[in-house]
């Protein structure tokens, strides 16, 4: 029988005009030319409540933003289950993002809801500036290319292993 769930969602955030920030959106961008099947890419903004708007009935989730992390130098690439214990310590894991609201909270929320997909990926870079205005720093430029190829592979992963249709 087919899997009748939504396609995996690729979830960004982030301010293009914000330095760093502009990460989620730029990986959004490089992940859409890619055209992947069974991917859904929505660039959510500045508006990281209405990622609630999209889980419903979701195989997956990949949420791609910039982030702080204590020690970490800007540029640094972060790959891992959301929910996996050695997940690095973000900085404010209250408030993950540079949005000021807790990508936590949301999905702790979902998962109340039953609307949160069982697998959650994040993938992030440690954020320099955030500064509106100021440019994006070459560090973190460089993983954007990065960022979209590995979650390509781990979108293909997904599909290899599930394609029974099994979460």
């Amino acid at each position: 029988m087919p899997d009748a769930r939504l396609p995996i969602l690729v979830a960004a955030y982030g301010n293009d005009m914000a330095a760093d920030d502009s990460f989620g959106p730029r990986v959004a961008e490089a992940v859409l030319a890619m055209a992947l099947s069974g991917v859904e890419v929505v660039n959510l903004g500045m508006k990281p409540a209405s990622l609630l708007d999209h889980l419903a009935d979701r195989c997956a989730l990949c949420v791609v933003d910039a982030a702080r992390c204590d020690g970490a130098p800007a540029g640094t690439l972060i790959d891992v289950d959301f929910f996996a214990a050695d997940r690095p310590p973000l900085v404010h894991d209250i408030a993950l993002s540079t949005h000021g609201l807790s990508l936590a909270d949301e999905l702790e929320l979902a998962q109340r809801l039953g609307i949160c997909p069982g697998i959650v990926r994040l993938v992030a870079v440690v954020a320099g500036s955030v500064d509106v205005g100021a440019s994006v720093g070459d560090e973190v430029l460089r993983q954007v290319p990065t960022a979209a190829n590995r979650i390509a592979n781990w979108v293909s992963n997904f599909h290899e292993n599930n394609a029974e249709g099994r979460p």
